[in-house]
C-alpha cells in the first residue's frame, strides 16, 4: 500500500503569520499556484489513487479541488477527523503578537499531551480522531492500491510521528503541498518513509 501525503496550499492565514487551527481562511494566488504546479507534477508522474480524502476546511479543501480537476480524480471523502488542531482562543491571533507567558504554554501544550488551549483541544485528542480516520481509510482499501490524503501540518505530523513513528530526526516543517509518501509491502510490515516534504530519503 501506498499513501500520498499532502499539506495544503498557502493560505491567507500563512502569509499573515496567524493561528488557523479549526477557523477557517481561504488559498492564496500563491496557494493556488502551489496546488496548481504540484498537481501538473503529479500528472507528468502518471499519478493515479484508488482513494483521495481531504480535510474539510476551506484551505484543504480549496487544494484538493485543484489537484482532483487537474489529475482527474474524485474525492472520497472530505472527513474533519483530519483538521488541523483545534487551538482554542489561540485561533485568529498573530504569532508575533503572543505574550511571553503565551509563548510559554503553548509549549507547554505540545510537551503535555492532556493539556489543551482554552477552548480547543489537546495533543492526544487530536491524535485519536487523525488515527481514527487513518484506520478507517486503510481498512477500506487493499494492499495494493495508492491512497492520497490532503490535510495540515499538524495532521501529517501527528500520522508520521505519534501514530506510525517514521518521522525523521529533523526540525524541518511540511512545506505548503509539500509531497510525502510512506509505503509497505504487507500489512503486517511496518511503514517507511520514501519522501518527506518533496525529498527522496
Amino acid at each position: 500500500m501506498r499513501i500520498i501525503l499532502v499539506r495544503h496550499g498557502q493560505s491567507t492565514a500563512n502569509k499573515q503569520r496567524i493561528f488557523q487551527g479549526h477557523k477557517d481562511y481561504p488559498l492564496t494566488e500563491q496557494g493556488k499556484k502551489e496546488a496548481e504546479e504540484l498537481a501538473q507534477q503529479m500528472l507528468k508522474d502518471n499519478f493515479s489513487c484508488s482513494g483521495f480524502y481531504s480535510s474539510d476546511l476551506t484551505r484543504a479543501k480549496g487544494t484538493t479541488e485543484i489537484l482532483a480537476e487537474i489529475l482527474g480524480l474524485e474525492v472520497t471523502k472530505y472527513d474533519e477527523r483530519l483538521r488541523e488542531m483545534n487551538l482554542g482562543n489561540r485561533q485568529g491571533k498573530n504569532i508575533d503578537d503572543l505574550t511571553v507567558e503565551e509563548k510559554q504554554f503553548g509549549e507547554r501544550v505540545f510537551e503535555e499531551y492532556d493539556l489543551n488551549f482554552p477552548g480547543g483541544e489537546s495533543v492526544n485528542d487530536m491524535k485519536k480522531r487523525v488515527n481514527e480516520s487513518l484506520k478507517e481509510i486503510i481498512n477500506s482499501h487493499n494492499e495494493k492500491e495508492t491512497i492520497l490524503i490532503l490535510g495540515h501540518g499538524g495532521t501529517l505530523y501527528h500520522i508520521l510521528y505519534h501514530i506510525l513513528d517514521i518521522f525523521p530526526e529533523t526540525d524541518e516543517w511540511f512545506n505548503n503541498c509539500s509531497y510525502n509518501e510512506i509505503y509497505r509491502e504487507n500489512s503486517s510490515d511496518k511503514w517507511q518513509l520514501k519522501i518527506f516534504n518533496n525529498r527522496k530519503l
